[in-house]
């Protein structure tokens, strides 16, 4: 099972799965570093990870409206090209956060934490 699926059976996420997803694969390594230092995140709200349908931009002033109809899901990958300033206004809309790793755990409890508060975060491995 996903985190999503998870999600979905123990209620926590009653709304369809939207996904953050890099636009195009193949930028990696260095060239995702640069692109987030001139503001150039190349991410896309996908339908459950189904690439068939039509993928809607990732931006910060939709993502209110973006939770009204989905629920969101923040892979480690699409974590990995956005600024610190799209973490700390997306964070508190976003129902998972899925295969992070503990460096990722940590920029999100602190994203997190510029709003409320976190006590803990993990599942018993990585726990932060």
């Amino acid at each position: 099972l996903t985190a999503c699926q998870v999600a979905t059976q123990i209620r926590m996420a009653d709304n369809k799965f939207l996904m953050l997803e890099p636009a195009d694969d193949p930028t990696s390594g260095e060239d995702v570093v640069e692109a987030a230092a001139v503001g150039e995140s190349r991410l896309e709200w996908r339908h459950g990870g189904d690439d068939s349908k039509n993928p809607k931009p990732f931006a910060v002033k939709k993502l209110r409206d973006l939770t009204r109809k989905y629920s969101l899901c923040v892979p480690g990958k699409a974590l990995k090209r956005m600024r610190d300033e799209d973490l700390c206004a997306l964070a508190p809309f976003v129902t998972v956060f899925a295969r992070v790793s503990p460096q990722q755990k940590e920029q999100i409890v602190a994203a997190l934490n510029k709003t409320s508060h976190t006590a803990m975060v993990g599942d018993g491995t990585n726990d932060v």
